[in-house]
């Protein structure tokens, strides 16, 4: 990946509010079980993602609205949709939300922030481009 891709992946991270705006794959043993989506900021560090299940045996067999299923945390991977990375994250101790929302802290791609070039691209591309992914 030479400069300019990389600097391009960066301005989508930070564009992204560090790509929780692309969303997270949760896994398994490998396999994809479900999708956060659509992140609601709750308090420093804490965000609320929608849950959406992936159509999969395993999957089909897991109760996602269910602070059992989030006490297994620990089994999971947590991959960024858009750029395939794993991060460190996890549910609150109660993680689910009065809007069936799970809580979790940590989800975020972490890179340092932008710097005073990176921001003024960032403006223009807000002023004059249209939003590309």
């Amino acid at each position: 990946m030479d400069y300019f891709d990389q600097f391009h992946s960066r301005l989508l991270i930070w564009e992204s509010n560090y790509g929780r705006d692309y969303g997270w794959y949760v896994e398994i043993d490998d396999q994809k079980i479900a999708e956060l989506v659509d992140p609601e900021y709750v308090e420093m560090f804490w965000d609320a993602y929608r849950i959406v299940p992936i159509d999969c045996p395993l999957a089909n067999s897991c109760d996602f609205h269910s602070p059992e299923f989030w006490d297994g945390f620990d089994e999971m991977t947590f991959r960024s949709k858009k750029f395939g990375v794993v991060v460190s994250a996890f549910p609150a101790a109660t993680p689910l939300s009065p809007g069936g929302r799970v809580l979790m802290r940590g989800l975020y791609l972490p890179i340092r922030g932008p710097g005073i070039v990176e921001r003024a691209v960032m403006w223009f591309r807000r002023r004059f481009l249209k939003k590309t992914g």
